[in-house]
């Protein structure tokens, strides 16, 4: 039904769950390299993560973890703040408006900031990287 309406309407079918909208990611089928030691798990993690509720994670790589981290905490930590600047100083006063306000949408609390998070994996042994507290 989805596509059918979308192609009536020149548009795209976005076909997805909660979990893929506000996360980026479905537990239900698990990114690649994933695994659910408990898939019955599935909807109460999701739920927890869709409520902002912290989880547990458990690494069996080897590999390096930071976060979850506020989105709006990790891009000002990686410099968006400058970036933006540098970019609103050639740019004309109404793309330097749409600057300002996609700074304030990614970072700012009450916008993507706090909603949206930041999981970072790297090689054991390469401590913190940029972005990641330490």
């Amino acid at each position: 039904l989805a596509q059918t309406l979308a192609e009536a309407l020149g548009g795209h079918a976005a076909i997805t769950t909660a979990g893929d909208l506000r996360l980026g990611l479905s537990l239900e089928v698990p990114p690649r390299g994933w695994r659910l030691a408990n898939p019955d798990a599935v909807k109460p993690v999701t739920a927890a993560l869709l409520a902002d509720r912290p989880v547990g994670l458990h690494l069996e790589a080897g590999a390096a973890a930071w976060g979850p981290l506020p989105q709006g905490a990790f891009l000002e930590a990686l410099g968006i703040a400058t970036r933006a600047e540098r970019l609103a100083v050639g740019a004309s006063p109404e793309q330097a408006a749409e600057i300002r306000a996609a700074l304030h949408r990614l970072t700012a609390a009450e916008e993507m900031g706090r909603l949206f998070k930041a999981l970072v994996l790297a090689a054991p042994g390469l401590g913190p990287l940029a972005g990641c507290a330490a």
